[in-house]
């Protein structure tokens, strides 16, 4: 018997948490009602980001807030999940409210948290990006400015197509397409996490410019 519904003396259909009186009646005998508790549990209270920005193969942190008991991670792309910030130590499924993502996928990262008294759970998902920051050939960035998790693409089909730097940038990595003219000029540094690719254009160092990799990749034809 479902005691909830539209019809008159049913319990209204709400998910507000809490314990609901109702009578109940053997059809053989209407008029001797019982009373019953129909209780609606709480579920857990939690969020995650809605997307994560990660560079590819560099382990990015992901906490889940909340008030579950227990917090279980998994990703739609197997061997991404890991339990430390070296991107060593595979997640097998332990309770944890923070995983670092690491990957050259875009992945899509749920956890679902457990209210262990109640045995309620709630599911939260979260999104894994790359996001770009594109030089417009004349002054600015788009987006916004370049960091380590972003890609920076130099395109010469915008704007004069040339980029001077004035500063250090840092990069996940950078693209060079399009016939675009990349100049660091001395003391500015290009610090790239991974790969840097020149498709179609220069890029060019002067004295006291420096590339610096932090990790042990191949750079494409061009560099």
């Amino acid at each position: 018997f479902n005691p909830v519904g539209a019809l008159p003396g049913y319990i209204p259909n709400t998910n507000t948490p809490g314990n609901y009186t109702y009578y109940a009646a053997c059809s053989s005998n209407p008029t001797c009602r019982t009373a019953t508790v129909f209780e609606i549990k709480a579920r857990p209270i939690m969020s995650v980001p809605a997307t994560v920005s990660v560079c590819s193969n560099i382990a990015t942190p992901i906490t889940v807030t909340g008030d579950a008991d227990t917090y279980l991670w998994s990703s739609s792309v197997a061997g991404t999940l890991f339990n430390n910030a070296a991107g060593d130590d595979p997640y097998v499924g332990a309770n944890a409210t923070t995983v670092y993502v690491k990957t050259t996928a875009l992945p899509t990262i749920t956890v679902v948290g457990t209210n262990t008294t109640t045995t309620c759970s709630t599911t939260v998902t979260t999104t894994v990006s790359t996001p770009t920051s594109t030089w417009d050939g004349v002054s600015a960035w788009t987006p916004v400015d370049p960091d380590a998790s972003r890609i920076v693409v130099f395109d010469g089909s915008l704007g004069s197509g040339n980029f001077s730097s004035t500063t250090d940038i840092s990069a996940c990595s950078v693209s060079v397409i399009n016939g675009a003219t990349v100049l660091f000029n001395s003391y500015d540094n290009l610090v790239v996490q991974n790969a840097v690719t020149v498709t179609s254009g220069t890029l060019t160092f002067d004295d006291r410019a420096s590339l610096l990799q932090t990790n042990n990749v191949t750079n494409a034809l061009g560099v």
